[in-house]
């Protein structure tokens, strides 16, 4: 199940994403993360926060007669994904023991269905990160220095999901203001981002 984040689950996501930096980000001091704590913390306030959690049953057995056990239902974090201003993907983590089921992937899927467009940034060196991204249509487009760690950071991007996900073989079908707009979309997209120079592949692409 994906829900929207609460006050009350920031002490499991702020764990989660401790431990996720640790393992993926190996190759950076944990100092680094543990200075960022609180500001990541605070940042949830300004995101869009969805968690992925499973439910189960629990009985308080205070008897052995099965009459006499409370039941009470147990909710588990599994993962959580974080979308910050300008539908940036700020943070995407997944549990180690609850890793390679999909979770991620439906996490991803549940935030294309709410944006029309997602980026992000990963560190060059975490590789497993660097090839889920690609595997769920993030395109490479970019690799700048990361001035905090001094580590390079790839730049991806899944421009337009409406146009890879419905518009690829009608485009040609949509009238002039219709096609007008959505490269209007583009073009305003790659200018936030400060990538003007990749604009004129994305318009071939979409031509």
């Amino acid at each position: 199940m994906i829900r929207k984040f609460k006050d009350s689950d920031t002490t499991k996501v702020m764990t989660l994403w401790t431990k996720g930096n640790f393992k993926a980000n190996y190759f950076i001091d944990k100092d680094y993360w543990l200075l960022h704590f609180n500001q990541v913390k605070a940042s949830f306030q300004n995101a869009e926060t969805y968690l992925y959690c499973q439910t189960s049953k629990e009985f308080n057995d205070f008897s052995n007669s099965r009459e006499m056990q409370n039941e009470r239902q147990v909710e588990d974090i599994k993962g959580f994904i974080s979308i910050f201003p300008q539908d940036i993907i700020g943070a995407i983590y997944v549990r180690e023991d609850s890793q390679r089921l999909g979770i991620g992937k439906q996490l991803i899927n549940y935030c294309k269905n709410l944006h029309s467009t997602l980026s992000l940034e990963v560190f060059e060196k975490n590789i497993s990160a660097f090839l889920f991204f690609n595997a769920m249509g993030f395109k490479n487009i970019g690799i700048k220095l990361d001035l905090d760690t001094r580590r390079k950071k790839v730049y991806n991007a899944v421009v337009i999901f409406l146009i890879k996900k419905h518009l690829v073989f009608n485009f040609l079908r949509l009238n002039f203001s219709k096609k007008f707009s959505i490269v209007l979309t583009i073009v305003d997209f790659f200018a936030k981002m400060r990538l003007i120079n990749h604009i004129f592949i994305c318009l071939f692409f979409v031509y």
